[in-house]
């Protein structure tokens, strides 16, 4: 399998958002950077503090796939002479400046409007220089290699006067990456380990353990293999497959070794298999095509590794099905278990009393879970979609730490781009839409969200303030357009290498650029301000729009919507005709779908009582969960079905069903709870959430399975 770990992994290649910011990108470039955050607890401006500083930089200008750099040391100081202009970088040759000199520029530089809230604090004791990165394929490759690259040299340079923090964007998405494969790596051994433990509590058999994992190596090579023989790349979302694969393969093996197992007490070994086979084919089958289901449930969903994420899972679904019926069966044939039959390890529910106490309370029961249904769609209908990016990582996260540090001392990491059009060779250069751009840019700039709106016309003002011997009259935008062009030209014959203006606008200066800079964490927010922006910018008569990744990233919230909604509906609406078709009953169907519509929707209401937000963790829970539960409710109903066409009667075979089948769906439950707890030692929240929200899940459909059903299926006492 590739790798892959862009942005590009979430969206069709069509997809409106994308092409926007790939049409952005032809123009402009990249809107990624690595963020040196930069703290001096004694002050920048002393000599040795700025000495390390403008190595620091020179360190950035060094590293691979660094295209630009902005700091404080090359900040652009605009001066003029006889109608002419210079421009030089604020500190050159630290080495030589005096502490008065020093002291001078510390004044100077909070005096300079456009480092407000971008270059420094108000306390001249942080600063952050900005490398912006070149597009590239296989970005985050490269971009590993430049952040490590730039630990390399800090550790060689070893700073006395100032710390060092990596942020911005690029390594947030790394660090994605790293935590995904992190994961992978220490989570699928715990599954594993997890599920030998159990597996040797409830059979007690070392053969049983080498055989599942047989099985085990198979389901999960096999579904890798051709998932990369489709061509899908290993992602963070394509992480999770093998260890979804590990903790649902053995719910079907449990049930035919469980079955084997209490056969082998009056058969042969060859007649327990057989019986054993007979009694769990068309229940395992069933089970496999209803897991099945949810995971394409998924392949309607908008988001790309989600629908691969469905479409390989439902793969694997497959393959341990297969795997339990040509692998666990065979070694179980040609090396036969020798149970140890103790008195625990087959110990059986007792269905008797339990009926008995259903047919007693029966109302009792019904309206327990009434209340707590509703209940839970009060609590869920709180709920939103919503994502922390930041919030995703541990405290102790060196990015997280890096970029809220950041925010707290002078602004955000990250934001959107603004695209202005003018469809007219030169365009930018009119006074007139200049001016548009400038009102446009102060209201922005006004919002308590937004840190820091930087764009030409910032560059022109102070340009023509200097050309105009820095009467502060003249920091506007020039009067005509032959002077905005003079201006230009004179700036791009001055600005040392690196700085160039093409940053701002494309080759034909029909197109202008913006930066904004935004101290924003959530979609919501996030999604509520682009919004803003977008009505701002019809009230300013300009042609604009709004993109960078931020903005095509934040945009998923709707996607998120519409997968949940369709994927859910989609694998509900299968479901539901598979239980009719199953038990060739519309009521029946219908009544069998209730213990499975319960538990994700209990789920929804514990995310939302534990502070969680609706995000594409939760649309993996509910295909699984929804698989799963179904699972139990075919083999319970299949077991009972079979009875009641033999007794007649609902209580004997509500015994019969649990007693048979009761202890088998809870090794089966546990399994898989434990399986997915181990998510609880992961590094990344979202993945916590994800087995915390999935083991509580499988929970409550055991529950509604074992109690909520026998119970609308019981008659009552006096029936």
């Amino acid at each position: 399998m590739g790798s892959e770990s862009s942005h590009r992994i979430w969206f069709r290649s069509n997809d409106p958002y994308l092409k926007e910011f790939d049409e952005f990108k032809k123009r402009f470039g990249n809107d990624e950077n690595i963020l040196l955050i930069v703290h001096a607890k004694d002050g920048l401006f002393n000599k040795e503090a700025i000495k390390e500083l403008e190595s620091l930089t020179e360190l950035l200008w060094q590293t691979p796939n660094i295209v630009r750099v902005d700091s404080l040391t090359n900040y652009s100081l605009v001066t003029s002479k006889n109608d002419d202009i210079n421009i030089e970088a604020f500190i050159e040759d630290a080495a030589s400046l005096t502490q008065s000199e020093l002291d001078q520029k510390s004044k100077v530089i909070q005096a300079l409007p456009d480092v407000k809230n971008f270059l420094i604090d108000k306390d001249n004791k942080t600063t952050v220089i900005y490398g912006r990165l070149r597009p590239i394929e296989k970005a985050l490759v490269y971009y590993n290699q430049s952040l490590k690259h730039i630990d390399k040299k800090l550790e060689e340079l070893d700073f006395k006067k100032i710390e060092v923090k990596i942020g911005g964007t690029a390594p947030l998405n790394v660090a994605f990456r790293n935590i995904s494969m992190s994961d992978l790596n220490k989570i699928l051994p715990l599954v594993l380990l997890s599920i030998v433990v159990i597996l040797f509590l409830v059979f007690k058999s070392f053969k049983i353990i080498i055989f599942l994992a047989i099985e085990l190596a198979f389901a999960i090579i096999s579904t890798m293999g051709v998932a990369g023989w489709l061509g899908i790349n290993f992602s963070m979302i394509i992480s999770m497959v093998p260890i979804i694969i590990a903790a649902i393969t053995l719910a079907d093996t449990v049930h035919i070794l469980s079955t084997y197992r209490e056969e082998k007490l009056a058969l042969n070994n060859e007649e327990s298999l057989k019986s054993s086979l007979l009694k769990n084919f068309n229940p395992t089958f069933l089970t496999t095509i209803s897991t099945m289901i949810g995971f394409l449930g998924l392949m309607s969903s908008d988001l790309k590794p989600i629908k691969d994420l469905g479409a390989i899972s439902a793969l694997g679904v497959l393959f341990s099905w297969l795997a339990s019926l040509y692998i666990v069966i065979p070694l179980c044939k040609l090396f036969p278990v020798a149970f140890k039959y103790d008195g625990t390890s087959s110990k059986k529910i007792n269905g008797e009393k339990f009926v008995s106490f259903l047919s007693h309370h029966k109302l009792k029961v019904l309206s327990l879970f009434l209340v707590v249904t509703v209940f839970s769609v009060f609590i869920s209908l709180k709920n939103e979609v919503n994502s922390n990016v930041m919030k995703y990582f541990a405290k102790d996260v060196p990015v997280r730490v890096a970029n809220e540090f950041l925010r707290e001392k002078i602004g955000g990491y990250s934001g959107v781009q603004i695209v202005f059009k003018t469809n007219i060779d030169g365009g930018i250069k009119d006074p007139a839409f200049l001016r548009k751009v400038e009102s446009f840019s102060s209201i922005i700039q006004s919002w308590d969200e937004i840190s820091k709106v930087n764009s030409l016309v910032d560059i022109l003002k102070k340009t023509n303030k200097s050309l105009h011997g820095d009467q502060q009259q003249y920091f506007a935008i020039p009067k005509s357009r032959d002077l905005v062009a003079q201006e230009i030209l004179l700036y791009e014959l001055s600005i040392p290498e690196g700085k160039n203006l093409s940053y701002w606008f494309n080759t034909n200066y029909e197109t202008l650029r913006m930066d904004i800079i935004w101290k924003i964490d959530d979609s919501v927010k996030a999604l509520e301000t682009i919004n803003k922006i977008k009505d701002e910018i019809s009230k300013s008569g300009l042609n604009g729009s709004v993109t960078g990744k931020a903005a095509i990233i934040m945009g998923l919230d709707s996607y998120i919507v519409s997968t949940f909604a369709t994927s859910i509906l989609t694998a509900l609406v299968l479901v539901a005709f598979l239980m009719m078709y199953l038990f060739r009953s519309v009521k029946m169907g219908l009544l069998s779908m209730i213990p499975n519509l319960l538990p994700p929707l209990y789920g929804l209401a514990f995310l939302t009582l534990i502070g969680g937000n609706i995000d594409v963790g939760v649309i993996l829970i509910t295909a699984i969960c929804l698989g799963i539960a179904v699972d139990d409710t075919i083999y319970f109903l299949t077991n009972f079905n079979n009875h009641y066409k033999k007794t007649k009667c609902k209580n004997e075979s509500l015994i019969i069903s649990l007693n048979s089948i009761g202890t088998s769906l809870i090794n089966t439950t546990i399994i898989l709870v434990l399986s997915f707890m181990c998510f609880i030692f992961s590094d990344f929240e979202p993945n916590r959430n994800f087995g915390i929200i999935t083991a509580f899940v499988l929970t409550m459909a055991l529950i509604t399975d074992l109690v909520l059903l026998p119970a609308l299926l019981v008659n009552r006492s006096r029936d």
